[in-house]
Order: structure tokens, then C-alpha cells, then sequence
């Protein structure tokens, strides 16, 4: 079966819908995605919307079956569709996830901070340099939906917290310090 994304006017998913294979074949057996875009406009509940094929073997820009990678993910309902990167980001699962990984167009959660004790409270010699470090792997970013372009822009990061906990082992909790 071939999936199809269903977009509204802000590229969201609002749905995934199946054509089977042969339906989408032109006069020389190869699939296209204009034949089965075609095939579902027809439905008058379809008409005002988008539709993007997507791939449900994709996942952070591999193919679980070692095929070639389709549009960096799978269609999630609610999630975005690219149209600049060609890629489908799914929703933010957590508020944490703040950085777009735009090779796999995967959201993360940064890891940054100080663990200044260790789970028995023990104080640790570890120094965390990423805090928002120009030298840093990931440049933290602030992400937002352009709806004119339909694409994530990448702004410079707004706000700076350092945040350092302890663990207490009186209440067995992390405490801010």
C-alpha cells in the first residue's frame, strides 16, 4: 500500500491515507505520486487539501529495511510537512525538545547542564562546557513554523538558563540549587 499525507493549509497532517500500489502505476508499471494524489482528490471531502506521499519504512532518515530513505520520516498526525527540506517532522513530544536534528528531522531534548552530584549524592569532578557553547556538537536554535515558506526556521536561541541540581538523599529527589 502507498501512504499518503493529508495537509491542510499550514502543512500540518491532518490524516494518512492508503492507495494500493497498482492504482498508482502509470502505462509502464512504475508508481507515481501524481496518479495516486489524483486518485484521492477525487473524494469531495479531499478537495481543499494537500497530499504528500510519505514512506512507512522511513524513520530518522533510514529505511528499516535498508531501502532508500523517503522523506526523512513517516507522516505523524499533527506532525509537519517540509516542504523546503522535502522531510515530515513529527509533533514535539515533550516542551524539552527543542532542537531539530535537520538531517534526520527528529526533535531532541538537549542535555545540557551541570550534574554537580552523582544518585548517592556524592559531589562529581565533571565540568559541562556545552552550555550553550559556541564549540558545541548541537548550536542550540530556536525553532519556528514559517507558514509563508511551510518550513522550520532556525533563529538564534533567546533565552540562556543554567540550571544545576543535587541530588538529595534525605527526600531521594533532585533539587535545583
Amino acid at each position: 500500500m502507498a501512504h499518503f499525507a493529508k495537509l491542510d493549509q499550514h502543512n500540518t497532517v491532518v490524516d494518512i491515507l492508503k492507495v494500493d500500489n497498482e492504482l498508482i502505476k502509470d502505462d509502464n508499471g512504475i508508481e507515481q505520486e501524481s496518479i495516486g494524489i489524483d486518485k484521492l482528490k477525487v473524494a469531495p471531502e479531499n478537495a481543499n487539501y494537500e497530499f504528500v506521499q510519505t514512506s512507512y519504512n522511513t524513520e530518522a532518515n533510514e529505511h528499516r529495511a535498508g531501502g532508500t530513505p523517503f522523506r526523512k520520516n513517516y507522516a505523524m498526525i499533527g506532525g509537519k510537512y517540509d516542504a523546503v527540506r522535502d522531510a515530515f517532522v513529527g509533533e514535539r513530544l515533550y516542551p524539552e525538545q527543542t532542537v531539530l536534528d535537520t538531517d534526520t528531522m527528529q526533535w531532541y531534548t538537549p542535555f545540557i547542564g551541570k550534574q554537580a552530584s552523582d544518585n548517592a549524592g556524592n559531589p562529581m569532578p565533571y565540568d559541562d562546557n556545552s552550555d550553550y557553547d559556541t564549540k558545541a556538537a548541537v548550536i542550540l536554535k530556536d525553532w519556528s513554523w514559517d507558514d509563508k515558506t511551510k518550513t522550520y526556521v532556525g533563529t538564534a536561541i533567546t533565552k540562556k538558563i543554567a540550571v544545576n541540581y543535587a541530588f538529595n538523599s534525605t527526600t531521594g529527589k533532585w533539587e535545583e540549587q
